[in-house]
């Protein structure tokens, strides 16, 4: 995957290179590892904290939770987004990296409701606001600081080692999971084992504060010769409005497919095809696995073939064919049609990932390009992806329909689709304009 003409020939400048993008993107892990570790657990974690008679009534109050820290996201990126764009990216992204880790400790030490009744998942639900509100700019601190040190023409290649380091976190968090089934019975990963992954992500905090705090600041950014006041962030903002909206509709796709085919794959096939739960950690340990391996892929291939042409094709892919993939799985469940088909949409996924992400960061104004960013990409996670569990769930029980989410899929890929045409057409329009701006200036 990675090439040679991929990073600067030098060895050491190749070995610098290598090392920030490890630093950069092991914050995101954490924050990514502690979102999937709420979905992976949701079974137990509805148990513990939101006790019901009902099983769908106490998954449903889980899922809203889970959700609800999405709606903390927007706000995260409009404040914490202006505050990188003021101060530097480096600063920003250790203050977001210690949000997300009082979250974590939060949720991981909180006793159960039989404990101490209406307080624990009231507890629960203030590390999941804190982790959303962080959550809410790392992304997009994260894409931001490796679109700025990427080497020329390699842009996309580099911002997508941002969502590769989440599929990291899927991964581990998946064989975590998998060995806690396997070494413990069921009773006790629902009274206690369940918290066990939380604990290790605890314990991986300091050594990711290390990293991050020998970050560079991006030479991009320090050679910038105006620093915007908040004021004038906030006011660019507002009068780029329709851009972040069009930015929004682009992350749409991006979010909705990966929280199906990662946070939600195991619900699904625990709760929904009633396959075992290591049958369905099993298939999301391989979902992260084809995500890891082909995203870098897609974007290194849209730095060769453009962000335009993968977006277009694979938007439509997904549209004809993700409903039609999960009803042939729900006519017959099983190991392997999971998995043939959480494969198909991984590959969807992330081939439209490895040109988006990038997209967004190239058709923001470079004064607001990380609160731009990450209030695009944190609205469409707040409408769309972060309640997709929840959304999926509702879908199945209202329809009786077993594949309805893949419609939810397949919708989302129609926003993004839109999202496509109508930001390429605005830059094509721009770039005509400036064109006959300096044709202008240059006539006698």
């Amino acid at each position: 995957m990675m090439s040679s003409s991929s990073f600067p020939s030098a060895t050491p400048a190749r070995s610098s290179q290598l090392a920030t993008v490890l630093r950069v993107t092991s914050g995101n892990f954490m924050e990514m590892f502690d979102f999937f570790l709420f979905g992976f657990y949701a079974t137990y974690i509805s148990k513990a904290f939101f006790p019901s008679d009902n099983e769908y009534a106490s998954l449903m109050m889980t899922f809203m939770t889970f959700g609800a820290g999405f709606l903390m996201r927007p706000l995260g990126a409009v404040f914490l987004g202006a505050y990188i764009d003021r101060v530097g990216r480096r600063k920003g992204l250790i203050v977001t990296l210690a949000l997300m880790a009082m979250g974590t400790v939060l949720i991981a030490f909180v006793p159960s409701y039989a404990s101490i009744g209406l307080l624990a998942p009231t507890l629960v639900l203030i590390g999941r606001l804190l982790q959303g509100f962080s959550a809410g700019v790392e992304l997009g601190g994260v894409s931001v600081y490796l679109s700025e040190m990427a080497t020329p023409g390699h842009k996309g290649f580099y911002v997508s080692w941002q969502s590769a380091s989440q599929q990291v976190a899927i991964i581990v968090a998946a064989a975590l999971g998998y060995a806690i089934n396997v070494w413990m019975a069921p009773q006790q990963v629902g009274e206690w084992g369940w918290r066990v992954p939380f604990f290790i992500g605890c314990l991986i905090v300091p050594v990711l504060f290390l990293l991050r705090r020998s970050l560079q600041e991006t030479v991009e950014f320090e050679q910038r010769k105006h620093r915007p006041s908040l004021g004038e962030i906030y006011r660019s903002m507002v009068q780029n409005w329709r851009l972040i909206l069009a930015g929004m509709l682009l992350v749409s796709m991006t979010t909705v497919s990966f929280y199906l085919i990662t946070v939600y794959t195991p619900t699904f096939g625990k709760s929904v095809l009633k396959l075992s739960t290591v049958d369905a950690l099993v298939v999301t340990f391989c979902v992260g696995i084809s995500n890891f391996f082909w995203l870098p892929i897609m974007g290194a291939l849209s730095d060769k073939v453009g962000r335009k042409p993968l977006l277009l094709l694979f938007s439509a892919l997904t549209i004809l064919t993700a409903y039609p993939a999960l009803v042939w799985l729900t006519q017959a469940p099983s190991f392997m049609r999971m998995l043939e088909v959480e494969l198909w949409l991984s590959f969807l996924y992330a081939s439209w990932n490895g040109a988006g992400v990038v997209a967004l960061t190239e058709v923001m104004p470079v004064e607001v390009r990380t609160a731009g960013f990450s209030l695009a990409y944190s609205l469409a996670t707040a409408l769309f992806g972060g309640f997709t569990p929840a959304i999926a769930t509702g879908l199945i029980e209202l329809t009786h329909n077993k594949a309805a989410p893949g419609l939810w899929m397949a919708a989302a890929a129609a926003c993004g689709l839109l999202a496509t045409l109508i930001l390429y057409r605005r830059a094509a329009v721009e770039g005509r304009a400036l064109a006959h701006q300096r044709a202008t200036s240059l006539t006698p």
